[in-house]
């Protein structure tokens, strides 16, 4: 990591450098930050490089970031110096101005209608009671969050429902989260912590093994505080804020939030208050505001719903502009050279024309080409063709492209590529297989699919925010209930798994009062249920995600059933078939919008090992161990995966490629150690206990028979021999005593201590 020398005295000594010398050369304005040292704001990015260049003697270059999650400003936070952002309203009045007309009779969108945040407040104000306890709790949730609806509930947003959920089974633990919630005494952080884990709590109390969401996430608990103080908090979304930062440049983008913590809120409430004094001092606005706001609604909230509802609309209503950004321009350029090459066959310098061709086009001409319409592009062809070898098109630098119509030719084969049939967004096989050993990112893989697979659109905004992605996968889980939201369901195969859990069975029912026997009924299995809603919601995808697919006995819990997954079986497909189920005697099919996606892990059976029907019916995707991946994503990424600390220096990734390689001769692909075992190892402890509880536990299982190949694998730091003299067999045996006296010689291994594992040695 760079600046790791910096010290907080150097950065204090940077500060002096600064006020004395000023930006260095070829260092321009900050426009995002500043770093407050000794109670001054200095811009931060020249600071830390006289800092480096006092820790290091390098010389002050500008060849480094300064932003968010950047050496830079991790360096800072190492040192206990603050980054505070700066705001930036250079760029607010066409947004204030069009919000003043979203906002006003006949506004510029008639769909518009936000009045009922106001309303939701106001309700709340009049409903609520501190005098809150088990007695009430119930009734005061349900009464005073009963206006709340748009904020609080949603198709993937259910925090006041499981609230009351919260409240009806445990009225007095919800009543103290809440009075603690709302205790303005206690800092505001550990507050939001205190509520998030009650949510925990609850999941683990009530609801154990069930996977369902408390969705008391910082969403949830910023409108509930917002509702009870409005003149204190703002309603908070983590997308919302990025994108008004990104659409206004008034605030640095803070980006993805870290799981169990609070700083993106924080940094949220900041921007605001600094909004806040943007907004009001607009009269227009103002009057605006107060025009639109019934009387009725009326609050002493400090204009914060105001605030709130601005960086709402801007996003939501205000977006007017049609352009790309960078990021999609890029991707459509590289898709349109590769459609040139691989769909039309044109030579690679006729493609790089075309493509440069367009470039001319936007930057020297101004003409706007991605993201135009048909009609628009169309238009452009015309004037193309009638003036290209005009002065209107005539570039000094590039006069033959107009010359030999290479303008006209590259806008009419962008209008044929974007003609071309597009296709589903989805491309996942509907049944798969991820297998692997153990460690490999099966189960991370699985939920990536998953979520791919059920809404697509989420998955690309946000494949790298691994946080994000999890919290979607909970949110798509299918809950118990009679509403029976979300799209995805999650099993596990085992031995004693069968058609009757899986498909359907008969079950006995639940007693009731008055009843003179035991009774049954027909309950369906998980794989029954999945397909009753995928074929009730045609126009939604649904996953079963089977872990340890190869655990179970396919054919048994599968049955006659195993046919009908297959792509051309399925309901609507050209040999689709049915069939009628043993138990409910009803007819039944397999629609084509439910993917089935398996684990195995190949340390418990093989591939080949499987059930042949099951093999024919699955595309296979193997997860092999990826030392790489600890490089690039591990706790160590920023050290390229090397751990240093008292004098030892491991290379993770070479020590993961060293060990697989000795197990696959030793044993066998299938048994060798994933990556995921290294990838939270920061320290030499991390990885002493990664070894003691993970890897050795799969090497003993490996080689249980021969623990002296652990040596070969680790090395004698690992191993030790224990040749105990003292040891002898009990007298009067009849066993051979050839083979006895062999015995008595026999190497006998066991583990040495942890602390003298010598972890370089395994790499020499």
């Amino acid at each position: 990591m760079k600046f790791k020398k910096v010290t907080e005295a150097h950065v204090r000594e940077a500060a002096l450098d600064f006020q004395a010398r000023g930006l260095p050369d070829g260092f321009g304005e900050s426009t995002g930050f500043d770093v407050e040292v000794d109670g001054e704001l200095y811009p931060p990015k020249p600071v830390m490089a006289y800092a480096n260049q006092r820790a290091t003697g390098e010389p002050l270059l500008d060849n480094f970031r300064c932003a968010r999650k950047t050496d830079c400003f991790k360096a800072f936070d190492r040192l206990g110096f603050r980054l505070i952002p700066r705001a930036n309203p250079d760029h607010l009045e066409k947004w204030v101005n069009r919000y003043i007309k979203l906002i006003s009779d006949g506004g510029i969108d008639p769909s518009y209608n936000e009045l009922y945040k106001w309303e939701a407040v106001k309700w709340f104000q009049s409903h609520w009671t501190d005098e809150l306890d088990a007695s009430n709790v119930l009734d005061v949730i349900g009464e005073a969050f009963s206006k709340s609806a748009n904020l609080l509930s949603g198709q993937h947003f259910l925090p006041l429902k499981m609230l009351l959920e919260m409240a009806k089974a445990n009225p007095e633990r919800t009543s103290r989260a809440l009075r603690e919630l709302f205790d303005e005494a206690i800092e505001l952080e550990r507050r939001l912590l205190n509520f998030e884990e009650f949510g925990k709590w609850y999941l683990g109390e009530y609801r154990p093994g069930d996977p369902i969401s408390h969705y008391q996430s910082d969403r949830a608990m910023m409108a509930y505080l917002t509702m009870r103080y409005p003149k204190n908090y703002f309603l908070y979304k983590n997308g919302m804020f990025n994108t008004f930062c990104e659409l206004t440049e008034f605030w640095p983008k803070y980006g993805s939030a870290k799981k169990g913590s609070y700083e993106v809120v924080f940094d949220f409430m900041s921007m605001c208050e600094a909004l806040k004094g943007v907004l009001v001092a607009n009269t227009q606005l103002m009057e605006a505001n107060r025009a639109r706001i019934p009387e009725d609604l009326a609050l002493d909230d400090d204009s914060n719903l105001l605030v709130q509802d601005f960086i709402y609309a801007v996003g939501t209503y205000l977006n007017l502009e049609s352009e790309l950004n960078e990021d999609l321009v890029s991707e459509m350029k590289e898709s349109f050279r590769s459609w040139l090459l691989e769909e039309r066959g044109v030579r690679t310098s006729t493609a790089s024309s075309y493509v440069r061709a367009i470039e001319l086009l936007e930057l020297h001409f101004g003409v706007k080409v991605y993201g135009q319409n048909q009609a628009q592009l169309k238009s452009l062809y015309d004037d193309l063709k009638a003036n290209q070898r005009t002065e209107k098109y005539h570039h000094p630098e590039a006069a033959s492209y107009g010359k030999k119509y290479f303008y006209s030719a590259a806008i009419d084969q962008f209008i044929h590529f974007l003609n071309q049939p597009v296709e589903s967004v989805v491309t996942s096989e509907l049944n798969q297989i991820f297998f692997g050993p153990p460690g490999t990112g099966k189960t991370f893989n699985t939920i990536n699919e998953a979520v791919k697979i059920v809404d697509s659109d989420f998955f690309a905004e946000n494949q790298d925010h691994r946080h994000a992605i999890r919290e979607r996968f909970n949110e798509l889980l299918i809950s118990e209930g009679e509403h029976e939201e979300g799209q995805i369901g999650f099993t596990t195969f085992h031995q004693s798994m069968s058609y009757e859990d899986f498909i359907e069975g008969i079950k006995p029912s639940r007693p009731k009062e008055g009843d003179s026997y035991l009774k049954y009924d027909v309950e369906e299995g998980i794989f029954k249920k999945m397909c009753r809603l995928a074929a009730a919601n045609e126009g939604k995808n649904y996953v079963l995600i089977i872990d340890e697919i190869n655990r179970g006995n396919v054919s048994a819990i599968f049955g006659e059933l195993i046919t009908l997954i297959e792509p051309n079986k399925r309901a609507g497909a050209e040999e689709s078939l049915e069939v009628v189920l043993p138990y409910s005697k009803t007819k039944f099919s397999v629609p084509k919008n439910v993917y089935i996606i398996g684990t195995m892990n190949t340390a418990d059976r093989s591939v080949e090992a499987l059930d042949s029907a099951l093999r024919r019916r699955f595309a296979f995707t193997e997860m092999a161990p990826d030392p790489d991946v600890i490089a690039a994503h591990g706790k160590l990424a920023e050290d390229n995966g090397i751990l240093e600390e008292e004098r030892v220096k491991v290379n993770l990734p070479a020590l993961l490629k060293s060990i697989n390689g000795r197990i696959e001769l030793l044993r066998d692909k299938d048994c060798l150690i994933g990556h995921s075992y290294l990838m939270d190892v920061k320290t030499l402890e991390d990885l002493r206990r990664s070894f003691l509880d993970k890897i050795i536990p799969l090497l003993q299982e490996y080689f249980f028979a021969d623990l002296g190949k652990l040596s070969l694998i680790l090395g004698p730091s690992f191993v030790e021999v224990v040749n105990d003299k003292e040891v002898k067999f009990a007298k009067g045996h009849d066993y051979d005593h050839v083979l006895v006296n062999e015995l008595q010689e026999r190497k006998v291994y066991r583990l040495t201590s942890p602390d003298t594992w010598d972890f370089e040695q395994i790499l020499a």
